[in-house]
């Protein structure tokens, strides 16, 4: 078993973390997260104005400096993303503090996540913004570009003897999870595994915030809140964990908190991918099990992803804002009132000069309730804060706003107050753009500091990943279960073999053909009919745009050859964080096709082979056969953790 302490869940995190887990001692690691999407365009301008910026130097001068010796006494490694977008001087600079102190400690810095050197490549193959279907912002407004490396080049680093591991982008729950894999030994193939470390890291990854911080209950642990004690987990070689946190501190460790942060952020619980693991947190079990030790195991690892996620930030304008108060009688009226008169006298000033107009304008009024719409209860306040705000192409013009809402103060309703001090001044606005991109865009390497070498991990072989998730949960494989229910001997006409072929997947050496599915013409029984096999090796069989596209075509061919279907499905159902919502609205036909060949005579008949969740509990709900295989079929629009969730209800998936 290890003890990992997470201390720290973004940049300007309190330094609290660290002297409560030196004085709890007996920590094998301690894990930093430091890294959202704004802090790397931010890093990305400090390295521009000084190549040796472009790292969280709280890292190296509020946590390692002062506590370093004490470090090196305790033998506890540490795991950072302090990195940022420039991991090697950050690294460098941990190396000085331990020459000049005199002390032996091994610093390793893993690099790769960088994408600027292939911007050019990367988007040369036009990829689509993950969320929006939007194309790619203008090269020279891009700010960063970074891949989110795995946890295997950390475990690397620590196999190498490194005390300290620096890291650019990497997931945030990479941290542990490198620290299982160098610890236990679990290799790619170890998918429960990898899971179960994943949930470990992102259990711990927001620091306090699964020890009381940011909880429904607040009103139960606030009087701590300031000693608030910062996460351990316990995590065996099993996978089985124990989320605690160091004796004497406030805060707590409970079913609610431990709930509330599994829950945090991981978007569909049936298919949160990482870049090590797909995950499926449906059959999570959370169970108290002392006071501030709450038992967590049941994560299941589902597949690989082909692809990296990469995170590109990008200028598009420059935007600002101010706040204000408005005290008295009708506060919330003269609040607007005030505003719309500076936007008024702004926009005048911008026509006269021939300039376009604000991109965005936003006016707030807070103490109305007027955010609540028609939920609203008391609407009368005569206290409220004013935010106005805007945005726009030219910087001078955002600025003319600011000088605006600064001097209607005397031409303005009476009851206005501000805080004194210097007008705001406009800043960049740094977009996001999400793109899946091949991993071989990623030179991911290990530097110590005396040598640099490539990470020995390899990609992961799709097949050879897919065949051990079968082997793993005692299946066939997609092919073999074919290949059983096929008549022996007779022919079986396979179709759309190429479906999807370098499509989301533009890299023709890792790229999959057949859009998860296996599809063609066969005979079961003595009988002619149409079969369609789920793939869940591949993504956990969640469906692309071209799936839908394959199973329109083989509903058509069987309509028209008067054939049944046999479908053996084992399906996450449609994976909308990758592909627009709007697409899926024209494959709704693939359940209307359903009923129209059982009103035809055409049976639909389906095997459910695992656990097929959201759209993939269509097919068995509207076919007119279903067959469960015992112990691993199940069928359901949400699972255990929906239901809890939603009643309180503790249930498993059956």
């Amino acid at each position: 078993m290890i003890r990992i302490g997470g201390a720290t869940g973004y940049w300007g995190e309190a330094d609290m973390a660290l002297p409560q887990f030196m004085a709890e001692g007996d920590l094998d690691f301690i894990v930093f997260d430091y890294l959202a999407e704004i802090t790397m365009s931010i890093l990305a301008r400090a390295k521009a104005g000084d190549p040796e910026k472009g790292y969280a130097t709280d890292f190296v001068t509020g946590v390692v400096a002062p506590h370093l010796t004490a470090i090196a006494q305790s033998g506890v490694k540490l795991i950072s993303n302090a990195g940022g977008v420039n991991p090697e001087a950050c690294g460098q600079a941990i190396r000085e503090l331990i020459d000049a102190a005199g002390l032996s400690l091994t610093v390793a810095v893993v690099t790769g996540d960088d994408l600027m050197p292939q911007l050019d490549k990367l988007l040369n193959l036009d990829p689509s913004e993950m969320f929006s279907g939007e194309t790619p912002p203008p090269r020279e407004s891009i700010a960063s570009a970074n891949a989110y490396l795995g946890a295997f080049p950390i475990a690397e680093a620590l196999n190498l003897g490194a005390d300290i591991v620096v890291t650019g982008r990497c997931v945030d729950s990479a941290v542990t999870l490198g620290a299982c894999i160098h610890q236990f030994g679990w290799q790619q193939e170890d998918l429960d595994l990898l899971a179960a470390g994943s949930l470990a890291g992102h259990l711990i990854e927001c620091g306090p915030q699964v020890t009381g911080g940011n909880y429904t209950d607040w009103h139960e642990v606030h009087e701590t809140l300031h000693e608030v004690g910062y996460p351990i987990a316990e995590i065996a070689a099993d996978g089985s964990m124990v989320i605690t946190k160091p004796g004497g501190t406030g805060g707590c460790v409970t079913r609610g908190t431990v709930g509330e942060q599994l829950l945090y952020e991981i978007g569909d619980p049936t298919h949160y991918e990482l870049p090590d693991v797909i995950c499926d947190f449906t059959a999570v079990q959370v169970q108290q099990i002392e006071t501030d030790r709450v038992a967590v195991s049941g994560a299941r690892g589902l597949g690989v992803p082909e692809c990296y996620k990469a995170s590109i930030t990008w200028a598009d304008g420059w935007r600002v804002g101010m706040i204000g108060f408005y005290v008295g009688a009708r506060a919330a009226e003269k609040a607007r009132i005030f505003a719309d008169e500076a936007i008024k006298r702004a926009r005048r000033k911008l026509s006269v000069m021939g300039a376009p107009d604000y991109v965005d304008v936003a006016v707030e009024v807070v103490g109305d309730e007027s955010h609540w719409g028609d939920s609203a209860r008391y609407v009368r306040s005569r206290e409220v804060a004013v935010k106005v705000g805007c945005r726009h192409s030219d910087r001078r013009a955002a600025d003319l706003l600011m000088r605006e809402l600064s001097g209607v103060g005397l031409g303005a309703p009476p009851g206005f107050c501000a805080f004194a001090g210097t007008r705001p001044k406009s800043s960049p606005v740094i977009r996001l753009f999400s793109a899946l991109v091949d991993r071989s865009l990623a030179e991911v390497k290990i530097h110590t500091a005396d040598q640099v070498l490539p990470s020995a991990t390899p990609s992961p072989a799709p097949a050879a990943v897919r065949q051990a998730t079968f082997e793993k949960r005692g299946q066939l494989i997609p092919s073999d279960r074919l290949n059983r229910l096929l008549d022996p001997g007779m022919p079986f006409l396979r179709l759309h073999t190429l479906a999807n072929f370098g499509v989301d997947n533009p890299d023709q050496e890792t790229s999959i053909p057949g859009a998860s599915v296996l599809v063609g013409i066969g005979f079961v029984g003595g009988a002619r009919c149409m079969i369609w096999v789920d793939d869940s090796g591949i993504s956990a069989g969640a469906m692309t745009g071209k799936t839908g596209e394959v199973a329109l075509s083989l509903q058509t061919i069987c309509k028209r050859q008067k054939l049944p279907l046999i479908h053996l499905v084992e399906s996450a159902g449609a994976n909308l964080l990758q592909y627009q919502t709007e697409l899926w609205s024209t494959f709704g036909a693939i359940f209307r096709n359903l009923a129209q060949m059982s009103a035809m005579g055409l049976p639909t008949l389906v095997v459910l082979h695992g656990g097929s969740t959201a759209g993939g509990a269509y097919m068995p709900g509207m076919s007119d056969y279903v067959i469960g295989v015992k112990e691993n079929g199940m069928a359901a629009l949400g699972g255990a953790a929906l239901v809890r969730a939603a009643t309180g209800e503790i249930a498993n998936d059956r």
